[in-house]
């Protein structure tokens, strides 16, 4: 063995990206923040915090819910091309085998949830 790293929860180096900790745990903006932890934060920054640098940090300068319809937000996320194109376009679409529709929803009120915590 050459090395061993323990490696901190996101949600320890960067409490920015933590919902209002005073909602319950049955919210569905927790369950959103886990998908959001799952298939966003690899290449999204939120408030500042992540270590991802392909996609543009989702709450700063402004959240994507305060200019895109939910229907909007939805395709873009589904099949982002459909909605945008742009050079050197890198966000994959995410299905509904990788992302249910409910999944879909809950990480929309998380996005929802942290747009009133920039």
């Amino acid at each position: 063995i050459a090395v061993i790293e323990q490696t901190v929860p996101p949600e320890q180096r960067y409490p920015q990206i933590l919902p209002d900790l005073t909602l319950p745990k049955h919210h569905p903006a927790w369950q959103g923040f886990a998908l959001f932890k799952t298939h966003c934060l690899a290449c999204h920054k939120l408030n500042g915090g992540g270590d991802g640098v392909l996609g543009p940090d989702l709450n700063q300068p402004h959240n994507p819910v305060e200019y895109f319809t939910a229907q909007y937000l939805k395709l873009l996320i589904r099949d982002p091309a459909q909605v945008r194109r742009w050079q050197g376009m890198k966000m994959p679409g995410f299905d509904a085998q990788t992302l249910s529709d409910d999944e879909l929803d809950a990480l929309l009120v998380y996005l929802k949830v942290m747009a009133a915590r920039q």
